[in-house]
């Protein structure tokens, strides 16, 4: 399989140390910001072809499940917003989507797996975008709320896909986005054991590096959410505009 060399995300320089090897592919951190991620890691369209098996398969068949979570992630961004254009980027089946409209939100989803674009347009009745979000070209300050649940880690240059997420979202709109945490302390303490190391996983935040990677794109954390699992759940905010 092809690997390709990459700079540190946040710095843009490669200056970095290894923390380990695991299943032949190497976990390094930036000795200048701490960002930690895979180097080298999957090369560009083979990255794109690891997500067209059948993994949204075993997302779909716990629908149920996946459709009361929905319904309780949209009731807690209904506190903070409750109509307007609502984006999930990485929608997968489209349970989130589905539980946004039912509250009466005008819904968009970006995904990239056959499967799950499959059921989202035939059984949910989707117009869902096929492919990366930046392809979209959604026009500037397009949406009320932006989530991305467990995407952030996938996306090959988050500082660009971000700057993306900044320039589409609306003044005074809500952006929520979950992605593991590296910072955790059952992460620093599993170290290559710890269960959301995957090669699909390119990028590994803390609080404070997933921080600066919004500073950097001209996004604030609004609240970083409290939960008991080794991720982060925040909910962020344009710079120097006020959630309306």
């Amino acid at each position: 399989m092809a690997l390709e060399y990459v700079n540190c995300n946040l710095c843009e320089v490669d200056h970095s140390e290894l923390l380990f090897t695991k299943n032949n592919y190497k976990l390094v951190r930036c000795k200048k910001c701490g960002l930690i991620y895979i180097n080298p890691r999957i090369a560009g369209e083979r990255l794109k072809d690891s997500y067209a098996g059948d993994y949204s398969l075993g997302y779909i068949a716990k629908k149920a499940s996946k459709r009361r979570r929905a319904k309780g992630i949209v009731k807690r961004i209904f506190k903070f917003k409750k109509q307007g254009k609502f984006l999930d980027i990485g929608c997968s089946a489209g349970f989130i989507l589905e539980a946004a409209r039912e509250k009466g939100f005008e819904v968009f989803g970006v995904e990239i797996s056959p499967h799950a674009l499959k059921f989202a347009r035939e059984e949910l009745k989707f117009d869902i975008f096929e492919g990366y979000l930046e392809n979209a070209h959604f026009p500037d300050g397009f949406f009320d709320v932006i989530t991305m649940y467990n995407l952030l880690e996938h996306v090959p240059d988050p500082a660009k896909f971000l700057k993306e997420v900044s320039r589409i979202a609306k003044e005074g709109s809500l952006i929520e986005i979950w992605t593991p945490d590296i910072g955790h302390r059952r992460a620093r303490k599993m170290g290559s054991n710890w269960n959301n190391i995957f090669p699909e996983h390119l990028y590994y935040f803390s609080l404070d590096t997933l921080k600066r990677a919004l500073e950097k794109a001209g996004l604030n954390i609004y609240k970083n959410q409290f939960t008991l699992k080794d991720g982060l759940k925040v909910y962020v905010v344009p710079a120097k505009k006020q959630l309306s």
